[in-house]
């Protein structure tokens, strides 16, 4: 099934109006629903952003439906988005034949982000929508962040593709049309297993690629071993917000995006394997993020790297198993019988590397017949 082609006008939407503060319109700080463009109202009244929104302020330059839209949150990130759009101006030129919007949201920021993104999106003429809002304490974190900017994107895009990434990744060349090509082969939910920018990287201990290189590995043999005893998968989804891309009426269908504190890709991955819908792997897209220790978003990527850059053991993706749990899953995934949420302590870094020699060494018969 593939995208649908651009359609007739939103409702309410009209050309931009030019002004002095960077060529479009802009709407008030009040959340006045007269004020709002078509539906931010009620964005703004329902769960689960009702009752937890300070002050937001919308401008856009967009008309009619388009294939895809690009939602990307974005706190104090004035030092890395330059990176990010380039990357995003990159693989949209690419991409030519396919009709894109841009949707920035900059939450609770004072650096510049928004003023930063308006320019680009005026230097290159692109469509876009830029929300600058801020949540209150109880929603002040990246996955209320990422949720506001998916749900505006979906309005630009009914029928088409959301995808997402972060102010602090830079996307592939051909991000887009690699995400374009897999919805189009029938999959509903795409996740890249995105890479830590290798600059970065390199400027931290050893042992931060070394336990990185060890998750991905073992990661592959689990997926091989639970090909081979359900013929289903994947058994487990690298989920990243840096890199992802889902059909819009998938998107509603699965309620939008979970807001956890943390971890809001891998639950909506978990929600979508959940309702049976075509979940797939890509592996790398090209797409790399930051390698700072310490990120935006408490318990995030920022947190893990800091400690495997501190700790002798640390602890892997959660989602890993030992393999008598995996044949377990196995098991009662070809019985039937719903696998319940883990409660499992994530495995340490040398658990995951005694279970990826039982791996190698139960694969190993197999692979010379």
């Amino acid at each position: 099934m593939g995208i649908r082609p651009a359609g007739p006008v939103i409702e309410g939407s009209s050309p931009a109006r030019r002004h002095s503060d960077g060529g479009c319109q802009t709407i008030g700080s009040a959340l006045d629903p007269a004020n709002a463009p078509p539906r931010l109202s009620c964005l703004l009244a329902s769960a689960p952003f009702a009752d937890g929104v300070r002050s937001v302020s919308f401008r856009h330059h967009a008309e009619g439906f388009y294939d895809y839209a690009v939602a990307i949150p974005a706190r104090n990130e004035i030092a890395l988005l330059p990176r990010a759009l380039a990357a995003l101006g990159r693989t949209m030129d690419a991409c030519r034949s396919q009709r894109g919007v841009v949707v920035l949201v900059v939450n609770d920021s004072d650096d510049g982000s928004a003023d930063l993104f308006g320019r680009w999106a005026e230097t290159r003429n692109a469509a876009f929508a830029l929300a600058e809002i801020g949540f209150n304490n109880a929603i002040r974190d990246a996955p209320h962040a990422r949720r506001f900017a998916m749900d505006i994107a979906a309005q630009f895009t009914p029928h088409g593709a959301i995808l997402t990434t972060d102010a602090d990744s830079h996307v592939g060349p051909n991000w887009i049309e690699a995400f374009q090509n897999g919805l189009k082969a029938g999959y509903d939910l795409l996740c890249e297993d995105v890479r830590l920018d290798e600059t970065e990287l390199g400027r931290l201990p050893d042992s931060v690629r070394a336990v990185g290189a060890l998750e991905r590995r073992y990661f592959e043999l689990c997926e091989e071993l639970w090909q081979r005893w359900t013929g289903r998968g994947p058994f487990a989804v690298r989920a990243s917000g840096a890199s992802m891309a889902i059909r819009t009426p998938v998107y509603h269908s699965l309620g939008g995006l979970p807001t956890p504190r943390v971890g809001e890709d891998s639950a909506l991955a978990a929600n979508a394997q959940k309702a049976e819908y075509r979940v797939f792997n890509c592996g790398d897209l090209g797409t790399r993020t930051s390698a700072r220790l310490h990120g935006r978003a408490a318990g995030g990527c920022g947190e893990a790297l800091r400690q495997r850059a501190c700790e002798a053991d640390p602890a892997c993706d959660g989602s890993l198993v030992p393999l008598s749990v995996l044949r377990s899953m196995a098991d009662e995934v070809t019985e039937g019988v719903e696998l319940a949420a883990s409660s499992r302590a994530p495995m340490r870094a040398s658990e995951v590397r005694h279970q990826l020699q039982l791996a190698e060494r139960l694969l190993a018969p197999e692979r010379a017949a």
